[in-house]
């Protein structure tokens, strides 16, 4: 973990979190997670200006926050756009070429927290259970049998996931 850049962001979800199954390194094509979801969040900075006597909004920066396993699980299903949050993990530079062929930089912060900002709000926290969470009428069902592996149980159930790194993701991202 030497000279990695640890930071930590404060802003607003700006689109509905993307979830990804069996998210792999496009440059290694090693298997990083079976659950990825990504939040893109905008963080603005405040200034009071003096010669105007009021507060000024700075530029809004904007960062892909990506996270793993079961707080992928729980991040996707527990913001949406417009969400003040604040996530903590380690900032890395993503090069890609765009649409245009144009090479851009994008801001990415591979999350290990993740919260809502009580700032501006509140929020009741709910544990999350090691036992099915039982069915609501109208919602689908999941057969135990029919999914494919213990990351596919963890992630629809909202299960807590009893090993420390059991996707590997630590191991094959902090590398």
């Amino acid at each position: 973990m030497s000279n990695e850049t640890i930071v930590a962001i404060r802003g607003y979800v700006g689109a509905a979190p993307t979830v990804f199954t069996n998210a792999t390194d496009k440059d290694t094509g090693e298997v990083l997670s079976t659950k990825t979801t990504v939040v893109r969040v905008g963080v603005t900075p405040r200034y009071y200006s003096r010669s105007v006597n009021e507060f000024r909004d700075g530029q809004t920066a904007w960062y892909s926050v990506r996270t793993y396993g079961s707080l992928a699980a729980h991040v996707a299903v527990s913001v949406d756009k417009g969400t003040p949050v604040i996530a903590r993990g380690r900032l890395v530079m993503r090069q890609y070429e765009d649409k245009s062929g144009l090479t851009r930089i994008e801001h990415v912060l591979l999350a290990d927290s993740f919260g809502i900002d009580l700032t501006h709000g509140t929020a009741v926290f709910t544990k999350t259970s090691a036992t099915p969470l039982e069915s609501v009428p109208g919602e689908p069902r999941y057969s135990a049998d029919a999914m494919s592996s213990e990351a596919d149980k963890q992630f629809t159930t909202c299960q807590q996931e009893t090993a420390q790194d059991p996707a590997g993701v630590l191991e094959a991202v902090m590398s």
